[in-house]
């Protein structure tokens, strides 16, 4: 007869513990969310309140993510703070504002969203438009409809579960913790390679399609697109914007380990993996020589198709 009280009781601890552990995760899904609130509150605001361009001004767009926005370096010193310094100082008869359109995070749907809303909203329309986006796409899927959600509606429960469990905050975290620890393995035994670890090629479908749709929304507005990839390589990144290059004529500005040799790089990044003061300086000398080299600087002209 004790059997079963046993039995009865380890059910109990085992429900218990699942209990704990559903409100554990909980718990921490809520706490990021909140923090994330906080913390992008003052992003969203800057993003929100792109002031209207001046008659005189040559307004350039930099879309991008946490690479854009300038993590790892003091405040103003992001690259395209450093690009507008560049540009201002080397040009004094045209005043240049450059708009840093960078959030931490962000994947290339999202900054396409972005960018849509800016173009709705009406109060600029940048002439130059620098696309450095698609990093984060192999963990963030928010917004990836294209693909995802038509394929959710006929998806088995599994399927949409795990959908969902992918736009978790705690999943994401998870997600970068381990894509971390395989880069800095593989990094240790790679070398020099230029690609640390290979990626499905839907990313680089998914990176495909929104970089064409950001080339055609920027030039159906009478502007122009450069692409500029990662210092660090980033496989599927470099392919979607390198056939995105081929198949629309927009530059692309590579600055794959700042074009120097792998173990020379260590003064410009940071302690995040992304580049310092010293390494987005560099990044905003790479730009300005791309806009100068394809003639970006020049007054875009009044209609330019797709």
């Amino acid at each position: 007869m004790p059997k079963p009280k046993k039995a009865k009781r380890w059910r109990r601890r085992l429900a218990l513990t699942a209990i704990v552990l559903c409100l554990l995760v909980a718990g921490v899904e809520v706490g990021l969310r909140l923090i994330g609130c906080a913390l992008y509150r003052p992003i969203r605001h800057d993003l929100a309140t792109v002031p209207k361009a001046g008659a005189d001004e040559f307004v350039m767009l930099c879309v991008g993510d946490s690479h854009t926005y300038g993590v790892d370096a003091p405040s103003g010193l992001s690259y395209p703070s450093q690009l507008a310094n560049l540009l201002n100082r080397s040009d004094k008869q045209r005043r240049y504002r450059v708009i840093n359109y960078g959030v931490p995070g962000a994947n290339s749907s999202q900054a396409l969203r972005r960018l849509r809303e800016l173009y709705a909203n009406g109060s600029t329309k940048p002439a130059m438009v620098i696309v450095n986006v698609g990093k984060n796409n192999d963990h963030n899927f928010q917004e990836a409809r294209f693909w995802l959600d038509e394929r959710m509606k006929s998806a088995p429960v599994h399927a949409q579960l795990e959908y969902l469990l992918q736009h978790a905050k705690v999943y994401r975290l998870g997600e970068i913790a381990m894509r971390n620890l395989r880069e800095k393995l593989a990094a240790s035994t790679a070398g020099a390679d230029k690609y640390l670890h290979d990626e499905p090629s839907l990313l680089a479908a998914w990176l495909h399609q929104d970089y064409r749709a950001m080339i055609e929304l920027v030039r159906a507005n009478q502007g122009r697109v450069l692409l500029l990839n990662y210092f660090m390589p980033v496989a599927y990144v470099d392919r979607a914007m390198t056939a995105v290059a081929a198949e629309t004529g927009v530059p692309l500005v590579d600055v794959v380990w700042f074009r120097l040799p792998p173990i020379a790089i260590r003064s410009l990044v940071g302690p995040t993996a992304h580049p310092n003061e010293l390494g987005y300086a560099a990044i905003a000398r790479f730009v300005l020589t791309g806009l100068e080299q394809n003639n970006l600087l020049d007054e875009p002209p009044r209609s330019d198709k797709p």
